[in-house]
C-alpha cells in the first residue's frame, strides 16, 4: 500500500512542477489542495510515526505553497471553494491562523455558504466552530 501511494504522490507532484512551470496558478492550487487532501485521508491509514510526520510535513508545504500563490493573486470569489478546503485542511493540521485566514476570507466574499456543495457546508461548519474555539482559547 505505501509503495502504491508513493508513486501516486510522485505523480501528483510531477503534475504539480508541470502546473507551476507553466503558471497554471488556478490549476496548481487545485492539485496541491488534492495532494493535501489524499494525504490527509491517508494518515490513518499509515502505521509508524516516521510515515505519519512525513506525510503531515508534506501536507503541510503544499498547503503553504497553495496559500503563497492565493495569497499573490489576491482575494477572488474564484477561491471561494478553495478557502474553505483550505481552511479545513489547516483546521485538521491544527493551524489555526491559516484556518482563520481562509474562513474571513471566504466570509470577505459575501458568498451564502448555502450556495455550495454540501461538503462545502460542511466543512465550513466545522471550520466555523474551530476557529471561534481558536477565538475563545487565545482570549480574544
Amino acid at each position: 500500500m505505501a509503495r502504491i501511494f508513493d508513486k501516486v504522490v510522485d505523480h501528483m507532484e510531477d503534475l504539480i512542477q508541470e502546473l507551476d512551470d507553466n503558471d497554471a496558478v488556478l490549476l496548481s492550487v487545485e492539485a496541491k489542495l488534492n495532494l493535501v487532501d489524499e494525504v490527509l485521508a491517508t494518515i490513518d491509514h499509515q502505521r509508524g510515526s516516521s510515515i505519519q510526520n512525513k506525510l503531515i510535513e508534506k501536507s503541510r508545504k503544499y498547503l503553504a505553497e497553495a496559500d503563497r500563490q492565493i495569497t499573490e493573486i489576491g482575494n477572488h470569489v474564484s477561491f471561494c471553494s478553495s478557502y474553505i478546503r483550505i481552511a479545513f485542511y489547516a483546521m485538521t493540521l491544527g493551524e489555526c491562523s491559516l484556518c482563520s485566514k481562509y474562513y474571513n476570507s471566504f466570509l470577505a466574499t459575501g458568498i451564502a455558504v448555502h450556495q455550495f456543495s454540501q461538503w462545502v457546508r460542511q466543512y465550513f461548519a466545522e471550520v466555523e466552530r474551530y476557529v471561534l474555539s481558536c477565538i475563545d482559547n487565545s482570549g480574544n
